[in-house]
């Protein structure tokens, strides 16, 4: 129950049973060459009394995100459709090459380390005392470490980010904001530069979507930060980082018409928003069978 888990966490304690995942076999369609291998995707979903507790700790946070989209690099609750494509496209222009990409297996290669720093970023925004600061620390445990109940087995994880839980997207776009600053601090070393992060705001600006990022890189340090040099960094994290498209041709970087974010091209200033094409083709392509649709 809600009120058990939120007792335990003012104590700190954490209940892996309380709060369990259920795992399900995700109902899309797959490339044959995923479904040749197996390659089906798995999403867990959240019990309703650790989901309930986690909006009534963090759902504050998440509007405060959300109200501050694109200006704060994370573009949760952006809308193609509004003025916030045109502010999407400032940000990135501001500075002349720009980076898109994607990772693959995102949620199996999460960092825990830097999963743990995301509450403590959140309690900061709070400040409202040790005991309310305990129990999101405690909460966060529940998603880091997810207990998951897949048939009749039962285990626990030890770097997770189940999909079901109400901060999905947002841990993710926090995430990023972590790693990207992490490889610019190892790809400084490599070129001999002061490991600081004072001067990353001004030569990188940036916007991230759960595993989505975009960014735009001054020519001051596109020579050593860039879609390249990003891609290798990453590969010693655990990660792998490719173009946003995945077609694996990665060039050091691109132009804003060259790119899209959220599968939708960049145009005209942001006035602009088209949808990958395929992804529009696609639609008409199939239809879901169910009993009343003849001819299915």
């Amino acid at each position: 129950c809600v009120w058990c888990i939120v007792k335990q966490a003012k104590e700190g304690v954490f209940n892996p049973t309380e709060g369990a995942f259920i795992a399900s076999l995700k109902d899309e369609r797959r490339s044959l060459e995923k479904v040749a291998i197996g390659k089906t995707r798995v999403f867990t979903a959240g019990n309703v009394a650790l989901t309930l507790a986690i909006r009534r700790y963090f759902l504050s946070y998440v509007k405060f995100v959300c109200d501050n989209r694109i200006e704060n690099e994370i573009g949760l609750g952006i809308n193609a459709y509004s003025l916030d494509w045109q502010k999407l496209y400032k940000k990135i222009t501001s500075k002349p090459a720009v980076i898109a990409g994607d990772f693959s297996n995102f949620d199996g290669s999460l960092n825990s380390q830097i999963l743990h720093r995301i509450p403590k970023v959140i309690n900061k925004w709070y400040s409202d005392g040790e005991e309310n600061a305990r129990v999101r620390e405690t909460l966060f445990e529940y998603l880091v470490n997810a207990t998951v109940v897949m048939g009749d087995s039962m285990f626990i994880l030890n770097h997770s980010q189940p999909s079901g839980n109400p901060l999905t997207t947002l841990i993710n776009c926090m995430y990023n904001m972590f790693i990207f600053r992490y490889c610019y601090l190892i790809l400084k070393k490599k070129e001999g530069a002061a490991q600081t992060l004072m001067d990353f705001d001004k030569n990188v600006s940036c916007v991230f979507c759960g595993d989505d990022s975009i960014l735009g890189v001054s020519s001051r340090i596109i020579n050593w930060f860039n879609q390249i040099t990003l891609t290798e960094v990453m590969a010693t994290t655990g990660h792998t980082y490719t173009d946003e498209a995945k077609t694996g041709n990665i060039v050091p970087y691109r132009s804003i018409d060259e790119v899209t974010f959220l599968k939708r091209g960049i145009k005209d200033g942001g006035r602009r928003c088209p949808l990958d094409k395929e992804t529009i083709e696609d639609m008409g392509m199939w239809i879901t069978k169910e009993p009343n649709t003849p001819n299915t």
